[in-house]
């Protein structure tokens, strides 16, 4: 062999290891970033435990009844994290698993439909189905920080009063024209974020953006004492902006699943505006912080009144997922003759079919109205409803509904 294929011989041996050196880094920042999700998954659900477990208070809300009670009731929590156990030994397949049983306990509990547990089980497929899994968690990361900070941009509650509220609650010395001014720049930060994601080359400066961007909001959480469910999900977020976000993606013909794979993302970063016109719920639609989704506050015959949020939070670590469904469902399974509830919901699209304002009254003949059609039939819009909780007397509310991040 001649001393130039000697030379060539030995480059080509040296890039193969190099190669090799790099593959293995990368397989061992997706390992380290699927241990980091699986603890996060399972202690959000050790924090949340009554949320996994069939109730009586609050009741369980179900979309398929079987799931919830009969003879054989479920209580999910143990087979949620039995799945994450899978996740760690059979990575595919326990992530595969672990995503369906968490649908099936939405299916059982729609209560259970809480942001970071839906976003740590997609996070949990980027760490295991190669290239096909990190296009799906890649989109959904993209939507989740685009529209969380669209959302908040588009609300002017959120401008004007829950944005410089929770960095007030998190730094109490600072000017109320500074907490606004930090509030404005945290929604901008987000929506840069997702669409510097979208821009393959700068993936590895989103993803020390994402890093900084929930580490601080990790850290107002922890000061505020705020919404401690979502702690280890902005843990699993961080890390994902240094694990996750750089990772290459191949496309190959051999891997028949990215056609799959793109129309899932697909889905996922263009299902999220459809909140506006009542066709998707706020969470799914990443609405986090913008204080811009319906609220409900139950009124009970002896005069107390609470926020369905904090009923829910009180009870199980987690804010009840505003949708107008859910509320009626609840109010449907709960109240008893004087009680109503009180739903309010600043969207276009609640005010042109007349759900934007409304009270319904326990003392109606069952089964109560479903929907804003149900009740128009009835003779029962439109309607005046009751002030909100704290707002009687012109007081502002001290009930204000918990968000997310």
């Amino acid at each position: 062999m001649s001393g130039v294929a000697l030379v060539s011989q030995a480059a080509e041996n040296e890039a193969e290891l190099a190669s090799a050196v790099e593959q293995r880094s990368l397989d061992g920042q997706l390992t380290s970033l699927r241990w980091i999700v699986v603890l996060a998954q399972g202690t959000t659900i050790m924090l949340t435990l009554p949320l996994w477990k069939v109730r009586t208070s609050p009741p369980n809300l179900p979309l398929v009844d079987w799931l919830s009670g009969g003879d054989w009731p479920i209580d999910f929590h143990w087979i949620l994290l039995g799945s994450l156990v899978v996740a760690l030994t059979r990575p595919a397949i326990g992530a595969a698993l672990h995503l369906v049983l968490l649908v099936l306990s939405i299916l059982a509990d729609q209560l259970r439909m809480q942001p970071e547990c839906i976003s740590l089980a997609l996070l949990l497929i980027g760490t295991t189905w190669g290239s096909a899994g990190k296009i799906i968690a890649r989109s959904h990361l993209i939507a989740l920080w685009f529209f969380a900070g669209l959302h908040k941009l588009l609300s002017p509650d959120y401008l004007e009063s829950s944005g410089p509220d929770n960095f007030l609650r998190a730094m109490p010395t600072l000017s109320i024209s500074m907490a606004s001014y930090l509030a404005v720049a945290l929604a901008i930060w987000e929506l840069l974020q997702g669409v510097l994601l979208l821009i393959y080359p700068l993936r590895r400066i989103a993803g020390f953006s994402a890093l900084i961007l929930h580490t601080l909001i990790l850290s107002g959480l922890v000061a505020s004492n705020l919404n401690t469910a979502v702690w280890p999900w902005n843990v699993a977020l961080a890390s994902a902006g240094l694990l996750l976000i750089p990772q290459p993606i191949e496309v190959t013909s051999q891997q028949r699943w990215h056609v799959l794979a793109y129309l899932v993302g697909l889905v996922l970063l263009l299902s999220p505006p459809l909140y506006y016109v009542g066709k998707l719920d706020a969470y799914l639609a990443h609405c986090l912080y913008s204080d811009n989704t319906p609220q409900a506050a139950y009124y009970d015959r002896t005069g107390g009144s609470r926020y369905l949020s904090s009923v829910t939070m009180d009870a199980m670590n987690v804010p009840f997922p505003p949708a107008h469904r859910l509320f009626f469902q609840y109010f449907d399974r709960v109240s008893q003759a004087g009680d109503s509830l009180v739903i309010t919901d600043e969207r276009s699209w609640a005010k042109a079919h007349r759900l934007d304002k409304l009270e319904l009254k326990a003392d109606w003949l069952r089964p109560l109205p479903q929907s804003a059609s149900q009740l128009e039939e009835q003779g029962l819009l439109p309607m005046s409803p009751l002030p909100l909780p704290g707002a009687i007397d012109g007081e502002e509310s001290s009930l204000k509904p918990d968000d997310k991040e």
